[in-house]
C-alpha cells in the first residue's frame, strides 16, 4: 500500500495495465494525524486516488486495473476519462430512436487501441475495476469543454460514498456498459455552465447519458456491517438514504471550485442551475432494489433513482427507456424529494418552499421504467403547503402572507390555509 496515490499518471502515452492496488492511504489520517489538522478544509490534491491521472497527462492507455482499496477515491481524473468514439457521440442524440443500440459494441476498443484520441487524458479507459474506496471513479474538470465525454466499461462495488462522481465543463458525459453495487451512492454524475445569468445554454444541449448500465442495490454477497472508515471529514462523504442506485443528475450554472474542498461532494445542486440540461436512461437494469433484502442494515431506506436533497433552485428532467427491473420492489423504484423546511428563511426562499424539487420529472418513454405505461411521466407533489415535512406534521403555510389566509375557492372546492 502507499501513502499518496499509488500509480500517479502524467505525460504523454504512458501505458497502465493489468495493476493491482491494495490500499492508498491519505497522510491527511496517517497515524491519527486526523485529532491533530484541519481536514474540514482540503485541498484537491490531498485527494489521493489509487490510480491518478494529473491535469498534463495525454493519451495514456489505463487497462485492465483493479483497485481494492483507497482512503479516499479510486479512479481520480483531473482531465478527461477517454472522448467519445463517433460512432457514440453521434448516436447521443437523446431522441426516441434507438440509433445507439450498437454504439459501444466490443469492436470500439480495438477501434480506440488503434487509433488513440490525441487531447484527450486517457487514449483508453476500460475493464478497470474499483472497490473498497471513499469514492469509485471521480471526474473534476473545470477547464476542458469538451463536447463528449466517456467513461466505460467499469465495475465499481463497495464504495462508501460514491461509485462515480462527476463535476465537468463537457457538453455531454456518457456512462456506458458498467455495473456498479452495493455502494451509498451509485452513480452521481453533474455537468457546469453556462452561467444562468448570462441567459445562454450550449449546444449541443447538456447531457448526461447512462446506457448498458447495471445498478444493483444489495448483491447476495453483500455486507453492510462491514467497517468503514471513521467519518472525521464531513466534506467527503455522502448525504442521504443509503443504497441509492441513481441520483439524477444535476447541471450547475458554475464550476464550483470549492467541492470538495469547502463543501461536502453532495452540493453540486447548491450552486445556481445551468438554464437548461437532462439526463437520460438507455439499457439500464436494476436489480435488487428491495427494503427487504437490506432488512437489518443500518443504513436506511433503498432507492434506485432519487433525487439530489440538495436540489433546491432545479431539478432537471430525466427520461428512460429500455429498463430492466430484477428482484426489486415498485416502492424502492422512485424517490422524489420533498423541500427541506429550513430553506424557508431569508437566505434562501424566504416564505414558501423552494422550487427545485416540486419541478422534478421523470419521464418513461416506453413503459419499462414505471407500471403506469409509455409516455408516463413521474411528477413530484407540489402544493404550496406540502404535507411532507421533516417532521411528517407540520405544513409549510405558516408564513403565508395575511391576505391569503383563511378560505378561498380553488378549481370549485374550498381549500383553508392556515397561518403556523
Amino acid at each position: 500500500w502507499t501513502l499518496g496515490s499509488s500509480i500517479y499518471i502524467n505525460g504523454l502515452g504512458a501505458l497502465v495495465r493489468s495493476n493491482l492496488v491494495v490500499r492508498a492511504a491519505t497522510l491527511l489520517q496517517h497515524n491519527g494525524r486526523e485529532t491533530r489538522a484541519n481536514i474540514r478544509f482540503v485541498r484537491w490534491e490531498r485527494y489521493v486516488g489509487g490510480i491518478e491521472i494529473a491535469e498534463d497527462a495525454e493519451g495514456a492507455v489505463v487497462l485492465d486495473n483493479a483497485i481494492a482499496g483507497s482512503e479516499r477515491i479510486g479512479f481520480k481524473f483531473g482531465r478527461p476519462t477517454q472522448l467519445c468514439l463517433a460512432n457514440a457521440a453521434d448516436s447521443a442524440d437523446l431522441g426516441d430512436g434507438d440509433a445507439d443500440a450498437d454504439a459501444g459494441a466490443p469492436g470500439w476498443l480495438a477501434e480506440a487501441m488503434a487509433a488513440p484520441m490525441a487531447g484527450s487524458a486517457v487514449a483508453v479507459f476500460a475493464r478497470n475495476r474499483v472497490h473498497g474506496a471513499l469514492n469509485g471513479v471521480v471526474v473534476r474538470d473545470g477547464i476542458n469543454a469538451e463536447p463528449c465525454v466517456d467513461i466505460s466499461l467499469v465495475t465499481a462495488f463497495s464504495c462508501w460514498s460514491y461509485a462515480f462522481w462527476s463535476m465537468a465543463v463537457y457538453s455531454r458525459l456518457h456512462l456506458s456498459s458498467s455495473a456498479v453495487a452495493d455502494s451509498r451512492v451509485g452513480v452521481f454524475l453533474s455537468l457546469c455552465g453556462p452561467p444562468s445569468k448570462s441567459h445562454a445554454f450550449s449546444t449541443p444541449a447538456k447531457a448526461v447519458v447512462m446506457r448498458r448500465v447495471l445498478s444493483v442495490g444489495m448483491s447476495p454477497l453483500a455486507d453492510c456491517h462491514a467497517p468503514v472508515p471513521v467519518n472525521r471529514d464531513p466534506h467527503a462523504f455522502a448525504v442521504g438514504t443509503s443504497y441509492l442506485g441513481i441520483e439524477i443528475s444535476s447541471f450547475a450554472s458554475n464550476f464550483i471550485a470549492i467541492l470538495p474542498e469547502k463543501k461536502s461532494w453532495a452540493k453540486v445542486p447548491g450552486s445556481y442551475p445551468a438554464l437548461y440540461g437532462r439526463s437520460e436512461l438507455r439499457h439500464v437494469t436494476f436489480a435488487r432494489w428491495s427494503n427487504e433484502l437490506a432488512s437489518g442494515c443500518p443504513q436506511g431506506a433503498m432507492a434506485a433513482i432519487r433525487t439530489s436533497e440538495m436540489g433546491s433552485d432545479a431539478v432537471h428532467p430525466m427520461s428512460a427507456r429500455v429498463v430492466a427491473w430484477l428482484e426489486s420492489e415498485e416502492a424502492n423504484k422512485i424517490f422524489l424529494d420533498s423541500p427541506k423546511r429550513s430553506w424557508i428563511e431569508i437566505d434562501d426562499c424566504v416564505s414558501m418552499d423552494c422550487d427545485g424539487h416540486k419541478h422534478a420529472i421523470v419521464h418513461d418513454k416506453d413503459g419499462t421504467l414505471w407500471r403506469a405505461g409509455a409516455g408516463a411521466t413521474v411528477l413530484a407533489r407540489a402544493e404550496y403547503q406540502s404535507p411532507v415535512r421533516a417532521d411528517g406534521v407540520t405544513l409549510t403555510g405558516y408564513m403565508l402572507p395575511p391576505r391569503y389566509a383563511g378560505s378561498s375557492d380553488y378549481a370549485g372546492g374550498a381549500v383553508t390555509y392556515g397561518l403556523y
